[in-house]
């Protein structure tokens, strides 16, 4: 077998996983049909099956790919800053930044966990509690040092979350402001949220 033969597999199963991403943030889940899928990538609607792509497949792998890169990326730009209020910033500037240049992997991933089957719910919905954990974390140990003024830590985690999450339904790049520049005030919105008010990063 040529080394060409063997990429093949490889290539066709990321042009449906991307054909997936694009059709599942324009139409949505259930507005999607496999014939739907087979046609953007152009193969016969039995050829997806040869790849395991199902629709649940697609939706699960989607969110799982997409939830394990949002939190490293979070964790590490935490883990790079120093004090509790830096490491809070920088993390919403992370989560912010990549909603920002991944917007159609986030916004399917944020909002069509309605689609997901039991199971599947559940196991995404625990990967979507550990990355909020980091947030919750954080805004614990700052209102526990004092610096943050946060009455009730899971509203404000809540608060957070949402209002950074929302960058992918909105932003698009090319538009007034940088995506760069979108995160540092996003930051700062976040330490007004936890201190009482706004406050410069």
């Amino acid at each position: 077998m040529s080394r060409r033969d063997t990429a093949a597999p490889r290539d066709r199963k990321q042009e449906i996983y991307d054909a997936a991403v694009d059709l599942f943030w324009q139409r949505g889940y259930f507005g999607t049909s496999m014939r739907d899928l087979a046609s953007a990538v152009g193969v016969q609607t039995s050829s997806l099956y040869h790849h395991n792509s199902t629709k649940q497949v697609l939706l699960v792998e989607i969110m799982e790919r997409t939830m394990s890169r949002l939190t490293a990326e979070v964790s590490e730009a935490v883990e790079g800053a120093e004090g509790t209020a830096e490491q809070l910033a920088e993390g919403v500037r992370a989560h912010v930044l990549f909603h920002g240049r991944h917007p159609r992997d986030a916004f399917v991933t944020d909002f069509e966990i309605r689609a997901l089957e039991p199971d599947n719910r559940e196991r995404i919905i625990a990967m979507r509690d550990r990355h909020q954990a980091i947030f919750e974390g954080l805004i614990a140990r700052g209102t526990e040092q004092g610096i943050f003024d946060a009455s009730d830590v899971k509203t404000a985690t809540y608060a957070i979350a949402t209002m950074s999450t929302a960058v992918s339904t909105w932003y698009r790049a090319g538009g007034r402001l940088p995506i760069e520049e979108i995160a540092r005030e996003y930051a700062g919105f976040a330490l007004g949220i936890v201190r009482g008010c706004p406050v410069e990063t």
